[in-house]
């Protein structure tokens, strides 16, 4: 499996706000949000309170509350907040304030909107939550936020969520070579080392693919099971080789991968290694 397939997926996974300005037809609503967009507190605030258009979405779906919360503007935020919309208005793609807000490292706005009760485990229509958005998009300080209050008990669990493809966390900042992150999922008990998404690659295959020497580590010493297949029949070791990464591939027969696995097509990590002119990592 090449790592094209696993750039598609991510790129299946990754939601973004479209360029243009936001908007519905109405002039009210046009305005609203284009003083949302840029900041214009003083302007929002001088508009006449309409709640029905407070909460009115353009054709994606997206309110000024969805805007303000993107764009990081906490005193707009607050002040829609304050007019009673709705903070778990969704877009057509399911998208809530709180994902944009934790996509876009907004901290201050997502702690609010949590302490307003925002869902924290909303899924978006690919399963994604707030905190996979966040660590999809590297917004550490969102990430810290919501595992803290996890801690605390204030919110519910989202650290074992997992998304349509049923990715948990942990296969997300594998494949966003977050080091940190993969230990403080290890290390909360959260991560699962050897939990098989859709395809039944766990964070180790994905890893290996990939050549991320230093958090396959983590995963090995962690207890991830270095011979786990996938849906394929492919191991971790597979991977590694059909990828070129042979320091992957090295480390895993040094940890004691098992060399005579065979995938769906027959084909043991030999065969791999063979093509790629790299049979002697079998005489380690």
């Amino acid at each position: 499996m090449k790592k094209i397939f696993y750039s598609f997926i991510i790129m299946l996974l990754s939601f973004f706000v479209p360029e243009r300005l936001p908007g519905g037809d109405d002039p009210y609503h046009r305005k609203l949000i284009e003083f949302c967009w840029s900041g214009n507190i003083d302007s929002v605030k001088a508009l006449p309170v309409k709640e029905s258009k407070l909460n009115e979405r353009d054709v994606e779906g997206l309110t000024a509350l969805h805007v303000a919360s993107f764009k990081g503007y906490l005193d707009i935020v607050k002040y829609l907040v304050e007019q009673n919309v709705d903070v778990n208005v969704q877009t057509r793609t399911k998208l809530t304030p709180l994902h944009l807000a934790a996509q876009q490292g907004h901290k201050e706005i997502v702690e609010y909107l949590l302490d307003k009760e925002a869902e924290g485990e909303a899924k978006t229509v690919l399963g994604q939550t707030p905190m996979h958005l966040a660590m999809q998009e590297g917004q550490s300080n969102v990430v810290a936020l919501l595992m803290e209050l996890q801690k605390q008990k204030k919110m519910e669990s989202v650290l074992e969520k997992q998304d349509e493809n049923n990715n948990t966390l942990l296969h997300v900042a594998v494949v966003k070579n977050d080091v940190d992150m993969v230990k403080q999922l290890l290390a909360s008990g959260s991560g699962k080392p050897n939990a098989g998404n859709r395809f039944g690659n766990t964070p180790l295959h994905l890893a290996a693919a990939y050549g991320y020497l230093p958090i396959m580590e983590e995963l090995l010493n962690a207890k991830a099971n270095i011979n786990a297949t996938s849906r394929g029949r492919s191991a971790p070791l597979h991977y590694a080789l059909s990828n070129g990464n042979t320091g992957a591939a090295k480390l895993l027969i040094e940890r004691g991968a098992d060399v005579d696995v065979k995938d769906d097509n027959k084909k043991t990590p030999l065969h791999f290694a063979a093509e790629l002119g790299n049979a002697e990592l079998f005489d380690l």
